[in-house]
């Protein structure tokens, strides 16, 4: 991988990892401002405003549970919904410094959970288990490291095919 003079490969790899290991994430960006992650997810169905809230309710409450669990307080989770045809995406906003490899796991298991197939994967090409296992074990390390560091970059990554993309906006 070659890195730009001023990109941040630390936060490359992070938001690379992520979309490696969590095949349901569609998109992911990193926002230096306010220090946040915003995840997507791209649902195969319809969701209408009732059942958006129902899920954010659902998905805030057991995230606040799990970060509380955690040891982590008053930290802001926001939800927002769009949907074009029979698609909805899904975006889930948080604030990086508190994020963990397993409250990443709740999200997608609560949502595997609840919307089935209807949930988009990326590829099928999945990584080997000996690669995963080395993608989870360099996110938790990201992950760590990112409390003690600063990002600087706005950073998006999307699939594209069986490949992660990371961009430096």
């Amino acid at each position: 991988m070659i890195f730009k003079k001023n990109s941040e490969p630390e936060g490359i790899n992070l938001l690379a990892s992520i979309l490696i290991c969590y095949r349901e994430i569609s998109a992911i960006a990193y926002e230096p401002k306010d220090k946040t992650v915003k995840l997507t997810f791209v649902i195969e169905k319809s969701i209408d405003e009732k059942e958006f809230q129902e899920l954010a309710e659902f998905l805030a409450e057991s995230m606040n549970t799990y970060l509380t669990v955690s040891g982590f307080f008053g930290t802001r989770i926001d939800f927002n919904m769009e949907t074009q045809g029979k698609h909805a995406f899904l975006h889930i906003t948080r604030e990086l410094e508190t994020l963990t490899k397993g409250e990443l796991t709740l999200i997608v298991t609560l949502l595997e959970d609840r919307f089935g197939e209807a949930l988009i994967m990326g590829s099928d090409n999945a990584p080997d288990d000996e690669m995963l296992e080395i993608q989870e074990e360099t996110l938790e390390r990201i992950l760590m490291s990112t409390r003690m560091m600063e990002l600087r970059a706005r950073l998006i990554g999307v699939r594209e095919g069986d490949a992660v993309m990371v961009y430096d906006k």
